[in-house]
């Protein structure tokens, strides 16, 4: 009888259990003498039909025979890759058999242990880790920026920079990168504490020369003004919220002179102060490279259209990209979004974050 035969009959979990076992074994064994292609898909198919009938560990030592095979069958390849993270960390982080358009897809559209066990798979190419970044989770970005081997696009850098002037564990980790552009070395020094830059110019020190002593001295300047610059924004953000909770300022008016200003962290306090977000979501509107989230909040605060523009310049002049939306075309999407559907979206996403 016929192993399709065979899996026909197999009515009952045990045996279509047991049959997998077998299945696997045989492949081992026949893999030494060498497979045709027919022979490689057929066991596959047969495979991705038993996977359901095995129990976690049976998959799990699976997933680490086969993600060291080269001749491993695609389609179970993938379908390892996607199940149980215990099943799918082997494959994702070392089988040679899944394409980048797979990495891609499975970064896509599963969850945050699929990819941060995809984040440590050597010599990711920058496709793959552009859709690993794209996601914004800090454990998944620090891990791709802790991958030496890991290609990272100019997109992808700037992501991890700007997150990263909130999280002291991925400015240390970016900062060690020997591949780290130049451009976002400066944007970095003035973050780093002195024994930081000391770590970093002895990094740098044998290809940097002069022009690495004047990064430094640039970047302790910057270092101590953007210091005294945050406490200020600080302290008129908090008390430009206190006016407008007591009637004594309309958000209006102090929403567009914080952005006419240039002053992101004041403006992130007051919406932070009014929305009950968290300052770090309603900075990161802000800052972020799409203005969706952006549009959102000023929404949902009710702010005019002219107000929300002159906000997105600020959004746009801090990440440095280009407006790209002509101002009818903003505006028409801006007003589309309902005020009560707007906030419907941050509700959840204040829950989302209160669960997290």
């Amino acid at each position: 009888m016929s192993i399709f035969e065979q899996l026909n009959d197999a009515g009952d979990s045990d045996r279509r259990r047991e049959l997998a076992r077998e299945v696997a074994n045989l492949f081992f064994v026949a893999e030494e003498r060498g497979f045709e292609r027919t022979q490689v898909d057929d066991f596959g198919h047969i495979m991705c039909k038993l996977l359901d009938n095995m129990q976690v560990d049976e998959r799990v030592a699976l997933s680490t025979r086969m993600s060291a095979t080269e001749n491993a069958p695609h389609s179970l390849a993938v379908s390892l890759a996607r199940d149980d993270i215990k099943v799918a960390s082997p494959m994702l982080e070392n089988s040679a058999v899944l394409t980048e358009e797979d990495l891609v897809n499975i970064a896509d559209e599963t969850d945050t242990d699929h990819r941060l066990a995809l984040s440590r798979r050597e010599n990711l190419t920058s496709r793959v880790t552009d859709t690993l970044i794209s996601h914004e989770e800090s454990e998944v970005m620090r891990s791709v920026a802790e991958n030496k081997t890991a290609e990272i696009s100019e997109t992808g850098y700037s992501t991890l920079v700007r997150h990263s002037t909130d999280d002291t564990t991925l400015l240390t980790v970016l900062v060690r990168r020997a591949d780290l552009p130049e451009e976002h070395t400066k944007q970095l020094l003035p973050l780093l504490d002195e024994e930081q830059r000391k770590k970093v110019v002895a990094m740098m020190s044998q290809n940097g020369g002069a022009a690495l002593k004047e990064m430094i001295v640039e970047a302790k300047s910057q270092s101590s003004t953007r210091k005294i610059d945050q406490s200020s924004q600080r302290i008129e953000g908090k008390a430009l919220a206190k006016e407008v909770e007591s009637g004594k300022a309309s958000l209006t008016e102090a929403s567009l002179r914080l952005a006419q200003e240039r002053k992101p962290r004041a403006l992130a306090i007051v919406f932070s102060e009014v929305s009950l977000l968290p300052e770090t979501k309603t900075f990161g509107a802000i800052v972020n490279a799409d203005s969706e989230l952006l549009m959102l909040l000023c929404r949902a605060l009710e702010l005019p259209y002219g107000v929300f523009a002159e906000i997105d310049k600020l959004r746009c002049e801090t990440v440095k990209i280009e407006r790209t939306a002509t101002a009818d075309t903003q505006q028409g999407k801006y007003e589309a979004v309902t005020v009560e559907n707007a906030r419907k979206t941050l509700r959840f996403v204040n829950l989302m974050v209160k669960a997290s």
